[in-house]
């Protein structure tokens, strides 16, 4: 472990090269792996070729626009397919909630490039670690004792593993 982070030979996103930036975005492969996070390993895959702590995850706070854009847009072009349209209150409350969204990610990466630069992934490793302890013992908890609550069981372990939007996106598709 410390032999990745020793002597980051980057230590800076704006040297980091074309080839370099290929191969981190190889990297982000491994997030098709369920439960495997796609910053993390487009970070570990930067430091594995080299840049600091810092510079790797700047990199992939940048890496991610593209994928979020993407699906985003693709989003839209579904919901637009269908036949479904925007009326004026719900383009203002979509432009109003781009603009909250926009300032807190703003706020929270700042905060996460400053905890970054002053400390190691331990912390993420080992919320990361319990929050599969807890999922696994939840799934062998409801296979053995209410094998009718799995439906229920998986629902919550989606949105675990997944987020809220699991949920957000089940009503939308019901509202169109």
């Amino acid at each position: 472990n410390s032999s990745i982070t020793a002597n980051p030979s980057i230590t800076k996103v704006g040297h980091i090269s074309a080839k370099t930036a290929l191969f981190i975005g190889l990297f982000q492969l491994l997030s098709l792996i369920p439960g495997t996070s796609r910053s993390g390993s487009t970070i570990l895959g930067a430091m594995v070729l080299g840049c600091s702590r810092g510079a790797a995850a700047e990199f992939s706070f940048f890496l991610g626009i593209p994928v979020m854009f993407g699906a985003s847009f693709l989003k839209l072009v579904k919901f637009f397919i269908k036949g479904n349209a925007l009326t004026g209150p719900q383009i203002f409350y979509t432009i109003l909630g781009m603009l909250v969204a926009f300032g807190v990610s703003v706020y929270s990466i700042q905060f996460l490039m400053g905890y970054v630069r002053r400390h190691d992934f331990k912390f993420f490793g080992y919320y990361r670690i319990i929050l599969g302890i807890v999922v696994i013992t939840l799934i062998l908890g409801m296979l053995s004792i209410i094998p009718m609550a799995i439906p229920v069981g998986l629902i919550l372990i989606d949105a675990l593993l997944y987020g809220i939007d699991a949920f957000t996106t089940k009503e939308n598709e019901e509202l169109t």
